[in-house]
């Protein structure tokens, strides 16, 4: 195998990207969160019918703050890089990928990538605990695409997202 692509990054692919990031990387903190959050949502309500309003009042905010601020966490990211036109150059063989980032190359073997998640129109790939990449399937043919499907399928976490 040895395919050759490039990926454009438009500020809504940024946006995608950055979802798509921190969804992955902080799944379990951000339900655990939730979950927080949920409970003093519930607090809240009976601390106003039993303590007081002041108790509810704290409970409440804190309780939705937790349950909404996960899901857009990404958003300072987003702001940061969205201005930034950058285009990746992948090269994708038998035992891992190439990046090349304006004049930073970098190799990473499939076994070694955190997570990979298939969108209808891209591959989201996390490299490692700060960094991803964004592979556009537009510029790819359905061969290559099955093919990398395939890939990462058999050597990294791996995730269908319809979205």
């Amino acid at each position: 195998m040895d395919i050759r692509t490039k990926t454009t990054m438009t500020p809504r692919m940024y946006l995608v990207f950055c979802r798509t990031y921190y969804a992955q990387r902080f799944k379990a903190v951000r339900r655990i969160m939730t979950v927080i959050g949920a409970v003093l949502v519930i607090a809240g309500f009976y601390c106003f019918y039993n303590i007081g309003q002041l108790a509810a009042l704290i409970c409440l905010w804190v309780g939705v703050f937790l349950c909404i601020y996960p899901r857009l966490m990404h958003r300072k990211t987003y702001k940061e890089m969205k201005n930034k036109a950058q285009t990746l150059y992948f090269k994708f063989t038998d035992g891992g990928m190439r990046v090349k980032v304006g004049g930073e190359r970098t190799e990473h073997r499939y076994e070694d990538l955190k997570s990979v998640v298939e969108r209808k129109n891209s591959f989201v790939i996390i490299c490692g605990k700060d960094s991803g990449v964004m592979v556009d399937k537009r510029e790819l043919s359905p061969e290559e695409i099955k093919t990398l499907s395939d890939a990462f399928k058999r050597s990294a976490p791996y995730k269908y997202s319809k979205k």
